[in-house]
């Protein structure tokens, strides 16, 4: 906008201010710089606001340092968002205190106070390099931009690590409010209450970048018209997934199948080690298999456990073997 009216001639009036969006380019601050960059002495400002690149010497080191914090910070933080999916189970003696069946449920609020700062962190810089540091011209276009959509990033991340967390605590609220705490009981209500709100994150982390490309400037109707994709993905590719999307809600709703349970699914004999919302996994002697939930509704189940009268006794099962004696045995 300045450069349109840039090349007009100064209207001769006392209130006139020629020269003053040059000087405010050239300082940092709002309007006026600050006071304390006012009292440094003229050789020190003329050397700070050394011209580069259409911007001063000051704004250019100035913007590059707070960068470089938030790199370094942002580098840190997804070192340790990372080291949560790999080394979580060898962690310090804090983490092995905790009984293995219950670290999920601090691994997933850890993820979230690892996330979390970026909000805040990213918000601060943009509003440093803008505000105060008074980047103008296109550096300050791309480096916007650039936080907008690390920012957005972020909140999706959040957002779907959000949901993780409460479903993680609501399934140990569950677990403890119906007098039980094995393992083997979180499992299984973990198996219904985590799928659900991991999709509830996905839907609200879609719904952000949506939002991202709203205000990186896309008209409304190309947002519009990226919303089809994923349907015309489903039609065209995705039929398998939303197969074994409602073979999982079959399911889980019938629940032939429990974790934990022995049971033969066509071929294959073992134990139910998980039951998710798009394959169930079924620990052999030799292997773990995992068997599409569409073709697990297909199967025919032979469940061997034997259910208890307790709701929330543990599920016991028999093998009935046949043995040739060749000796004769007296009764003792």
């Amino acid at each position: 906008m300045y450069r349109h009216i840039s090349a007009y001639p100064v209207v001769a009036q006392p209130f006139a201010s020629p020269g003053l969006y040059e000087r405010f380019i050239l300082t940092p601050g709002f309007l006026s710089p600050p006071l304390w960059y006012v009292k440094l002495p003229i050789h020190t400002r003329s050397f700070l606001e050394m011209a580069w690149a259409g911007q001063t010497l000051f704004q250019v080191v100035s913007a590059m340092a707070v960068l470089v914090i938030y790199g370094l910070v942002l580098v840190y933080l997804l070192q340790r968002l990372l080291h949560t999916y790999r080394y979580w189970q060898a962690g310090g003696e804090q983490v092995r205190s905790i009984p293995r069946r219950w670290q999920q449920y601090h691994r997933s609020w850890y993820r979230v106070i690892l996330v979390f700062p970026l909000l805040p962190l990213t918000r601060f810089s943009d509003v440093v390099i803008d505000d105060y540091v008074n980047l103008t011209g296109l550096p300050l276009v791309v480096v916007t931009y650039m936080l907008f959509v690390l920012y957005f990033i972020a909140a999706g991340c959040l957002s779907f690590y959000l949901f993780e967390a409460f479903g993680c605590s609501m399934s140990e609220r569950l677990v403890r409010w119906r007098g039980g705490g094995s393992e083997l009981q979180l499992r299984r209500v973990s198996n219904l209450v985590m799928p659900v709100c991991r999709v509830l994150g996905g839907l609200v982390a879609v719904v952000l970048i949506y939002r991202l490309l709203v205000v990186l400037g896309l008209p409304l109707t190309t947002v519009l018209a990226f919303s089809a994709v994923p349907g015309l993905a489903i039609g065209l590719g995705a039929s398998k997934l939303l197969g074994n999307l409602f073979g999982g809600l079959s399911i889980q709703t019938d629940r032939p199948v429990r974790v934990g349970e022995f049971c033969r699914i066509g071929e294959n004999l073992g134990f139910v080690s998980k039951v998710g919302m798009r394959s169930l996994e079924l620990q052999t002697l030799e292997s773990r298999v995992t068997i599409p939930n569409a073709i697990v509704d297909e199967q025919t189940i032979v469940n061997f456990s034997r259910r208890q009268s307790g709701v929330d006794a543990p599920p016991t099962q028999s093998l009935l073997l046949r043995l040739v004696v060749t000796r004769r045995f007296n009764p003792d």
